[in-house]
């Protein structure tokens, strides 16, 4: 992929939070420095507390792995997932 190319995909381990958070979420980002749009990649199931916590920040788009699209991708300047979305994503385009 392009993203891969452009060093412009960020893959995590997980985005695990105890508790509904946008200031939490706001850290993280800031810790990967991504500081312009990005698109965040979660699992289709488990994630629910990542999605709520990035819900309300600027410049962040929340998708699943079942419905991230091509458009998403292009127009987004990173692209932040997990390793569970990754292999989801995977699966679906094999």
């Amino acid at each position: 992929s392009q993203k891969v190319i452009d060093n412009t995909l960020l893959a995590v381990d997980e985005l695990n939070f105890s508790a509904p958070k946008t200031s939490e979420f706001a850290k993280v980002l800031e810790a990967l420095s991504i500081e312009r749009k990005v698109l965040v990649v979660l699992p289709n199931e488990g994630n629910e507390f990542a999605e709520l916590s990035a819900r309300n920040l600027k410049n962040v788009k929340v998708s699943t792995a079942s419905s991230v699209s091509v458009l998403d991708l292009v127009n987004t300047d990173k692209v932040l997932a997990t390793q569970a979305a990754l292999s989801q994503i995977e699966e679906v385009l094999a």
